[in-house]
């Protein structure tokens, strides 16, 4: 496999850019795969390999990040985390396979709010 680098940028989505950092240094991510693939779309991934560890972060409601304003579009490269409504974000993030905010997807539209970019290994995200 290899490895991804991704650039967080709090000047995009500084709510978002904090949870990422969160859950990296909680090690959230260990044993953690993509679990949703739909090529040219989105790479999706977050949950955590150990049920515990999804359960402390998905259950409180405390935990779900509140929306914050879209200040870049969903292009090619770029993080946002998943979300299943009004302030629902918490631990799933997907990467984004094509340019995504305008047609035919509209993600920019729906609200989805990117927080990072990709910087080297997106050949192996494409895989």
């Amino acid at each position: 496999l290899g490895d991804v680098e991704v650039e967080v940028r709090p000047d995009w989505a500084p709510l978002a850019s904090e949870r990422f950092r969160e859950l990296v240094d909680a090690r959230f991510f260990d044993d953690s795969r993509l679990f949703r693939v739909l090529p040219g779309y989105v790479a999706q991934f977050g949950i955590a390999g150990e049920p515990a560890v999804n359960k402390e972060w998905l259950l409180p409601k405390e935990k779900r990040l509140l929306d914050e304003p879209r200040t870049t579009t969903n292009a090619r490269g770029t993080l946002s985390f998943a979300s299943g409504g009004k302030n629902t974000r918490t631990t799933q993030i997907y990467v984004n396979l094509g340019d995504n905010g305008g047609l035919p997807n509209m993600l920019d539209a729906q609200g989805f709010v990117p927080f990072a970019r990709v910087t080297r290994g997106m050949d192996l995200v494409d895989k």
